[in-house]
């Protein structure tokens, strides 16, 4: 028993001392893509990729394996899309990064502010929207458009939280209106965890990876780094093209109903 205990406690040593040093060279070379790169959309492109890379550093320092299916058309292709996922951690931020260089719309609440991965967030050009603020609706979509129209590939989590895994929230479909007004295609995928320390993801380990509720992060956090393994599937679906007349309700549904279908 005491073995076990101080080999959780070197593995989170360790991961700490090694998440420093990332966040602390991507700090500076993010710091110097900003200060050299003035356009705003070359900035951002460039940002993205920073950070994609640096996502699959992070990944691999948490033990994180991700499997990626359906996708290799879609991340090759030179059009930008609007992606959509279902949400389960803080993690996913960095899984659909790593494989996809794309700029994340994110909560508040939920990102921002921690620590580590708020830091990275920023860094790669996040959008923060506060989920609770329809006063502010009409600005983040506006600007969620503009990034689109520039080209880039933005991710969001249309369940506006994350679950607990037992199965896909509702989505809310105002921040899928910036694709219909831009005519960009919407790219569903499924998040799914498959192993957590070579075990099959169940209701008794599930907890160690989902963050969800009033969980605190910083406790969920250490947690995390105690483990040696996790497991997660990056699943694309079908494309949703909006230039055909489709209204909002029904892209919703569709990308609701894909990502329901592939995450059973």
């Amino acid at each position: 028993m005491r073995n076990g205990i101080g080999l959780q406690m070197a593995r989170k040593l360790i991961k700490i001392c090694l998440l420093s040093l990332l966040v602390s060279f991507s700090v500076l070379v993010a710091s110097l893509t900003d200060l050299l790169l003035q356009d705003r959309k070359r900035k951002l492109f460039y940002l993205s990729r920073i950070t994609s890379l640096f996502s699959k550093a992070l990944l691999k320092i948490l033990g994180v394996r991700v499997y990626v299916k359906n996708l290799e058309n879609s991340v090759k292709s030179d059009n930008n899309h609007l992606i959509v996922s279902n949400h389960l951690s803080y993690i996913d931020i960095f899984v659909i990064s790593s494989v996809i260089p794309s700029i994340f719309v994110a909560s508040i609440d939920e990102v921002r502010d921690k620590f580590l991965l708020g830091r990275m967030a920023k860094l790669g050009g996040s959008i923060f929207v506060d989920r609770r603020s329809r006063a502010r609706l009409s600005e983040e979509i506006d600007t969620i458009s503009e990034l689109l129209k520039d080209g880039l590939s933005v991710v969001l989590f249309p369940e506006g939280t994350t679950s607990n895994g037992d199965g896909v929230l509702s989505f809310k479909a105002p921040f899928l209106t910036p694709a219909i007004k831009t005519k960009t295609a919407i790219l569903p995928v499924c998040l799914r965890y498959r192993g957590i320390n070579g075990e099959g993801v169940n209701p008794d380990n599930r907890d160690f990876v989902f963050y969800y509720g009033d969980m605190d992060f910083f406790g969920h956090f250490v947690e995390l780094l105690s483990l040696s393994s996790i497991d997660v599937e990056l699943i694309g679906l079908e494309n949703i093209r909006v230039d055909s007349g489709i209204s909002r309700k029904e892209v919703t549904k569709l990308a609701f109903d894909f990502i329901k279908l592939a995450y059973h």
